[in-house]
């Protein structure tokens, strides 16, 4: 291996090599055939020098060195629930000594303040140091406990505090988005929603909200219609609130038991009833018998009659 010098940045590089010894010949590897050169460019030089007993070789490595970097980063924080930072030097050094007394490149911290290290290589010592702060406040809370007619929709909004960068609900059912942050729910049923929110620190915080689910059921059946064309009341039909998913079946009958009308399954709408005719013939005036079949989202279902009077 050649002998080694280091050039350190900055340093002006002007060395006198010559050749020791007694030599009648010398050649260089820059072609100088003289006993000594001045080096001023970073570089390998030989030498080969020869007398009429021996010959002598020897090399010499000029290494110019750019100065490293010591940077621990811009000021940052870490969650404190359990959490704890990773500080390094990039590249290499011969020495490391930190405030901590640690003499390694890296040490791991679960304290906040402010770290110093400095780092020693062949041409100086180098210092850098970073502020470690606790992170803003994470919290979220979503609104109080509810109560919801089925069928009827509440837009959870949740309130937030802190950096949050990722959030998860738990569950997602009946939910119009699982990924937004304020979603609708309709549930069909009671249920408790958890949303979990985490921030760029990776601390975590939850809340929930239960939703009670009331079916009321809610039917408006006329006990009388009049299908005179006049655009009122013209058409014999089952209304129904927003926890009714469809009419699954609704039959007329005349008092002797035939059937009038069938229709179904169809959505409550004034749309989709009895216009008072048969096979498009009017039925006469009088008091006509219904049955119906009604299913509600929930999943239950009912089964209704009664007697409607059709007057013109």
């Amino acid at each position: 291996m050649p002998e080694h010098r280091t050039i350190c940045p900055d340093e002006l590089l002007r060395d006198t090599l010559h050749a020791a010894g007694f030599y009648d010949r010398f050649l260089w590897s820059t072609g100088d055939t003289t006993p000594g050169i001045v080096v001023t460019e970073p570089g390998i030089y030989t030498l080969k020098a020869w007398s009429e007993a021996c010959q002598w070789t020897e090399e010499l490595f000029f290494e110019a060195v750019s100065e490293p970097e010591v940077s621990l980063g811009p000021d940052t924080s870490f969650c404190p629930d359990g959490g704890s930072l990773t500080l390094k030097v990039p590249g290499s050094f011969d020495q490391y000594l930190w405030n901590t007394g640690d003499t390694l490149p890296s040490i791991i911290t679960d304290s906040f303040g402010q770290y110093w290290v400095q780092a020693t290589y062949a041409c100086g010592t180098l210092y850098d140091t970073i502020n470690i702060s606790p992170p803003p406040k994470l919290s979220v809370m979503l609104p109080a406990d509810t109560i919801l007619s089925l069928g009827e929709a509440l837009r959870i909004v949740p309130q937030l505090t802190g950096d949050v960068e990722e959030w998860m609900w738990y569950p997602t059912d009946f939910l119009d988005c699982t990924g937004c942050i304020k979603p609708y729910a309709s549930p069909t049923h009671d249920i408790t929603y958890q949303l979990e929110v985490r921030d760029k620190y990776g601390c975590i915080r939850h809340d929930s909200i239960h939703i009670t689910i009331l079916n009321a059921q809610r039917l408006y059946i006329p006990n009388a219609f009049s299908p005179n064309g006049d655009g009122v009341n013209d058409i014999f039909s089952i209304f129904g609130g927003p926890e009714v998913e469809e009419i699954t079946q609704l039959l007329v009958f005349d008092r002797w038991g035939n059937l009038i009308y069938r229709a179904g399954p169809h959505l409550p709408a004034t749309a989709h009833g009895w216009d008072g005719t048969r096979n498009g013939i009017p039925m006469p005036v009088g008091v006509y018998v219904w049955m119906a079949h009604v299913r509600y989202l929930d999943g239950t279902e009912a089964r209704l009659s009664g007697e409607v009077l059709l007057a013109r």
